[in-house]
């Protein structure tokens, strides 16, 4: 006895017909490169690499980086992570990861291991 038709199971999830999404992460970083030099924070970011995965973007901050405030530079980290997370497709949100680094290669900041949206600077 037969409930339904030959084809599809009805309990079985439908198939998408469109490709996944691929990002081209090179791409990605470059877009937040340009919407840093946007911010015009006075040349306290030097540049924006690959960080350790595609996620992630490594963001060199100058010696000026030290001079600013606890409480501003916080705030930059944060704001620098929302424009990096705003960048990558919304289901890499809770992947998107940035590093800061002064020019020494010491790490000053960035996300946390278990939160990424939880960003930290070092205290001076």
């Amino acid at each position: 006895f037969i409930l339904w038709g030959t084809g599809r199971d009805p309990y079985e999830a439908p198939r998408t017909q469109q490709p996944p999404i691929v990002i081209n992460p090179s791409y990605e970083r470059e877009i937040f490169a340009e919407r840093v030099k946007s911010l015009k924070v006075g040349g306290v970011i030097l540049r924006v690499t690959k960080g350790l995965s595609e996620n992630e973007v490594r963001i060199t901050v100058a010696k000026d980086w030290h001079i600013l405030e606890y409480e501003v530079r916080l705030k930059l980290a944060q704001e620098l992570w929302k424009i990096w997370a705003k960048t990558v497709p919304p289901h890499f949100r809770n992947q998107a990861r940035i590093t800061l680094a002064d020019e020494h290669d010491t790490k000053v900041g960035g996300s946390r291991l278990l939160g990424p949206s939880r960003i930290w600077v070092r205290d001076k």
